[in-house]
C-alpha cells in the first residue's frame, strides 16, 4: 500500500505559507492565487513526485527569528534593568510587623 501524500502543488503551497519570515510568506490574496486552488484533485500519484521527500519546514530557517527573538528580549531587559535599578524596594521579611493607620 502506497501511503497518500499532498500533492507537489499543496506541499509548495503549505511550504510558502509556513515560512518563518513573515516578509516571505504570501498575502492571503496572494495565497488564493496559488495554482493549487486552481489545478484539478489529483488522481492519482505523478510519476517523480515520489522524490519530494523534503520536509515542510527547516529548523535552520528559524534559528535567524529565533536569535532576533533573543536579542530583543535581551535588549528589552536591559531597559529594565536601567529602569528599575534606580528604584530601591524594601523588604523586612514575614515577621515583620503590620501597622495599619487608623485615620
Amino acid at each position: 500500500l502506497r501511503r497518500k501524500r499532498p500533492s507537489p502543488l499543496a506541499r509548495d503551497l503549505i511550504r510558502r505559507l509556513l515560512m518563518p519570515k513573515r516578509q516571505q510568506r504570501p498575502e492571503a490574496q496572494e495565497a488564493l492565487q496559488h495554482a493549487w486552488f486552481k489545478a484539478p484533485p489529483p488522481s492519482q500519484v505523478q510519476p517523480g513526485e515520489a522524490n519530494d521527500d523534503l520536509p515542510l519546514l527547516q529548523w535552520a530557517d528559524f534559528e535567524d527569528g529565533l536569535g532576533g527573538i533573543q536579542r530583543e528580549f535581551n535588549r528589552a531587559a536591559e531597559e529594565m534593568v536601567n529602569v528599575v535599578g534606580s528604584i530601591q524596594i524594601g523588604y523586612s521579611g514575614p515577621d515583620a510587623p503590620i501597622h495599619l493607620d487608623p485615620n
